[in-house]
């Protein structure tokens, strides 16, 4: 499996480094490499909207940009082996917890004058680390919430013990009662933060504590009693729920615009199942624009700057929405979200009203790689659900430890 990782990385990085090469000699054939820009970019959904905005911004500010899409999973190790070896992207569309790579992939600080006036506090706290800003805040939310089909769901579960006594007869229908990415865990840290738990507390990874012992007990009676399936991935979050073969899906606010144009008036948005009498509370993130290699102090220093002014504009904000039901990083343009949202998008909003921001610390990077294999230890039986919580934080330690000395 290590093998096949490094392949892909390293086919990721040929892409990459052709993707440089070409943008320097286009940029040699004009005699003017200020004006091509090489952009990466993790979110896969986010394309079509992408290329209709660069496509105006070329137009208008005569500036051209090649952009290159890299799975989210795969972008931090393209990422640093680029900063090793000298072929980093001018820009990087990232969640906001890649700003803790500051010094590591050499991110450019960020002047207050590319930071729109408009941001929403939270954006641009979100972009904030040790002390100053290293992105340009593009999208909010990046949180999940729980989606549902009318024709089969007419009363929402309001807490998992409802959603169980629903499955019989959704099953009799022939359909499964809810799907989500289950061994992701983005996923599954979420039911650790609603039972009042972290990752990190004050910089240092917290995964050894009651909260998450009680998710992993919690999140596997899930799958024990038959609710979900253990081997739910991608599909059952998003496939299976876009063919009508779910009633439920838990999957973020990137899957919107798809659900809407499967679905129609028969999707249907609410809060994810509360635990008990605790509301759930999933990890909420800001995605933004980064400027790898200290690129904004470089020779594409005014194309950068046009460009990170660009996505922060009213103009292309209110677009993220209308286009794509992404949430603007502009304050304006989230209110005019709120103001005309419908029944479903108000469900959205108070889902992220009740969602937790996520660290921007290296170590996280580390945390997630020791809560998965804590959590795979669980789920096979290897350890108890005290034993896993402690491996999970061990491991983070340890991983952390040997990341800064490989440094």
């Amino acid at each position: 499996m290590k093998n096949f990782l490094y392949k892909f990385i390293g086919l990721q990085m040929l892409i990459l480094s052709t993707l440089l090469t070409a943008t320097t000699a286009q940029a040699d054939d004009l005699d003017n490499q200020d004006r091509i820009i090489s952009m990466l970019y993790h979110r896969e959904t986010a394309e079509p909207l992408l290329k209709e905005g660069l496509k105006q911004f070329e137009q208008e500010s005569g500036y051209k940009v090649n952009l290159v899409f890299v799975n989210v999973n795969d972008l931090k190790q393209i990422l640093i082996k680029g900063a090793v070896n000298n072929s980093l992207p001018d820009v990087v569309l990232a969640p906001s917890d890649f700003v803790s790579l500051a010094t590591m992939i050499k991110l450019s600080k960020l002047p207050p004058a590319l930071l729109n006036p408009d941001l929403t506090p939270e954006a641009l706290r979100s972009m904030r680390y040790q002390g100053d800003y290293y992105g340009a805040p593009v999208i909010s939310g990046n949180h999940l919430m729980l989606f549902y089909n009318k024709k089969y769901v007419k009363n929402p579960a309001k807490n998992w013990r409802e959603l169980k006594a629903q499955a019989p007869q959704l099953r009799a229908q022939g359909i499964e009662p809810i799907g989500w990415n289950y061994p992701e865990m983005y996923w599954f840290s979420s039911f650790a933060t609603t039972l009042g738990g972290a990752p990190l507390t004050d910089g240092a990874p917290s995964l050894n504590s009651q909260a998450y012992i009680d998710a992993l007990s919690f999140y596997k009676e899930l799958a024990d009693s038959g609710l979900i399936k253990p081997t739910c991935g991608y599909d059952c979050a998003q496939k299976d729920f876009q063919e009508q073969l779910f009633a439920y899906a838990i999957n973020g606010d990137w899957a919107l615009a798809d659900f809407e144009h499967y679905l129609g008036k028969d999707l249907g948005i609410t809060v994810i199942p509360a635990i008990g009498d605790k509301p759930f509370r999933p990890l909420f993130s800001t995605v933004g624009l980064l400027f790898p290699g200290n690129s904004l102090q470089g020779k594409k220093a005014k194309s950068l700057a046009a460009l990170a002014l660009f996505f922060q504009s009213r103009r292309f904000q209110d677009t993220l929405f209308e286009k794509q039901r992404f949430l603007p990083a502009n304050q304006h343009s989230f209110e005019q979200v709120e103001a005309t949202a419908n029944s479903n998008i108000k469900m959205l909003l108070k889902q992220l009203a009740q969602a937790v921001p996520m660290q921007p610390d290296p170590i996280m990077a580390n945390a997630w790689i020791g809560m998965r294999k804590g959590f795979e230890r669980y789920m096979a039986g290897i350890s108890s659900a005290k034993e896993a919580a402690e491996y999970m934080q061990k491991f983070t330690e340890r991983d952390y430890q040997k990341s800064q000395l490989s440094q």
